[in-house]
């Protein structure tokens, strides 16, 4: 992390305690002290009248999103946790509030539940607007072309690298395109140069969010081709044994985590396919239904994937585009075994 983020989570977490305090009111104190079990962070305490009535450890960002509920499931999930931040999406608020987890923004909003030594301690409190959150600027590198060609690069870092020719090619866009989105990329800090002649992708980890939220809101919808099921409603519960055309159709979503983690139990199965709509009705016995259990999607890349499944990447992405928590706990499982590693090597 750098200095300057460093100095801005915890600007919001001191912003954020002294709001609570202030609702709080009199009698009510909002504290940091060591941790009870000796570990190195700093915990929150809550205290009334003198009596401790809440401790959790906490969990600071500038604008916390779906995504980081993947990222930290665990340790939200099993340590008593209070996420802080200088704005909170209402849905993601509505996320956490269904999990009963704890959140507070510097503006007051903020749900607290705790019992403790029988004791009840509870603060819901919502609506209160934020007047400094802008939703973020997408630059080139997240508009329809630039997020092609920006997967690229989350796949392979070193492609940065090749001629612009050789990327727009991989990418499948318009070789004019290239220098745009990497001057993008450079403007936004993702992307640095070590040499005269050599680039190397940087803050890999913010990179993925942005490209999952941009992903979602830009290029998602407009390469859905439509929700299907199976003719034959058991073809559902089999589904890994339909002899799709492997070299034009992968999965995607639910069902590529399934494969990828042997852990979720897919409820939607999501599909990525070269195939047309009439492909895939006769070949497959699919029946287009606006209520149905398949998503499918035209593949917006051109090499073929290995194991008949999408990229971890693009997996973890449309897991934390459901906002439905099994998803992004299996999210969480993926960022784990695929990212964890090499984002601390940048």
């Amino acid at each position: 992390m750098y200095k300057a983020e460093e100095i801005q989570l915890e600007r919001i977490l001191h912003e954020a305690l002294e709001q609570l305090e202030k609702i709080l009111g009199g009698g009510c104190k909002v504290t940091l002290r060591p941790h009870e079990k000796g570990w190195g962070n700093d915990q929150v305490i809550i205290y009334k009248e003198g009596k401790e009535v809440y401790r959790a450890d906490y969990l600071t960002q500038t604008h916390f999103k779906d995504e980081h509920i993947a990222r930290n499931f665990t340790q939200l999930k099993n340590h008593k946790t209070i996420i802080i931040a200088e704005y909170i999406l209402p849905r993601t608020r509505e996320l956490l509030k269904n999990e009963r987890l704890d959140y507070l923004d510097i503006n007051g909003n903020c749900l607290i539940n705790e019992t403790k030594n029988h004791n009840y301690f509870f603060i819901n409190i919502d609506g209160k607007k934020n007047k400094e959150y802008h939703k973020e600027k997408l630059n080139r590198p997240f508009a329809k072309a630039g997020l092609k060609v920006t997967y690229q690069f989350l796949l392979t870092p070193n492609l940065i690298n090749q001629t612009y020719r050789e990327i727009a090619e991989k990418a499948g866009v318009a070789l004019g395109s290239i220098k745009p989105i990497i001057d993008g990329l450079i403007e936004d800090g993702f992307m640095l140069k070590k040499n005269k002649n050599e680039f190397t992708i940087i803050k890999m980890e913010e990179l993925i969010d942005k490209w999952t939220q941009a992903y979602g809101e830009k290029l998602k919808p407009t390469i859905e081709l439509g929700t299907f099921k199976f003719l034959n409603p058991n073809d559902f519960d089999n589904w890994q044994n339909v002899q799709f055309n492997f070299e034009k159709t992968c999965w995607g979503g639910e069902a590529a985590a399934n494969l990828l983690t042997n852990y979720l139990k897919p409820a939607i199965l999501t599909l990525y396919t070269e195939e047309t709509k009439t492909d895939l009705i006769r070949n497959y016995k699919l029946v287009p239904d606006p209520y149905g259990n398949i998503k499918i999607y035209k593949k917006f890349w051109k090499q073929n994937l290995p194991e008949n499944k999408t990229t971890p990447i693009l997996t973890y992405a449309d897991l934390v585009l459901t906002k439905d928590m099994r998803c992004l706990e299996t999210a969480h499982i993926i960022y784990e075994k695929y990212f964890e590693q090499n984002i601390q090597r940048t």
